[in-house]
């Protein structure tokens, strides 16, 4: 028989031990692993809010930016919505900035980020 598959949580665990670890890459792996697998659920949420700060801290805006799109695709109410939108428009071009914090104001008329909005635009 195929070895069994880790669950969630065994995949966060060892993300966890690899980030602390320094071993940043391999975080990554385990965490997408845990999107990949996870569905809907709030172990993938997490996995998100990781990933996010991974590519922060790397300085990758490309995949920030598709980071935010996936989880906005699969999370649009959730829990970290408004900072994926919020972190959408810091990523996108000059050209596209003015319009997606419009979006983001309309969306979260008080949100966290309105005052970073508003001096977008």
């Amino acid at each position: 028989p195929a070895p069994r598959a880790p669950s969630l949580q065994a995949l966060a665990d060892e993300a966890q031990r690899l980030w602390r670890a320094g071993d940043r890459s391999g975080a990554q792996s385990a965490l997408m692993e845990i999107v990949r697998r996870g569905g809907r659920t709030p172990r993938v949420e997490l996995a998100y809010a990781d990933l996010f700060t991974l590519a922060r801290q790397q300085g990758e805006t490309r995949k920030r930016k598709r980071l935010y799109q996936g989880y906005l695709r699969r999370f649009p109410k959730g829990r970290l919505a408004e900072d994926a939108r919020a972190g959408l428009c810091r990523t996108s071009g000059a050209a596209k900035q003015a319009a997606c914090w419009q979006g983001y104001l309309e969306r979260y008329s008080s949100g966290d980020y309105r005052a970073e909005a508003k001096a977008a635009q």
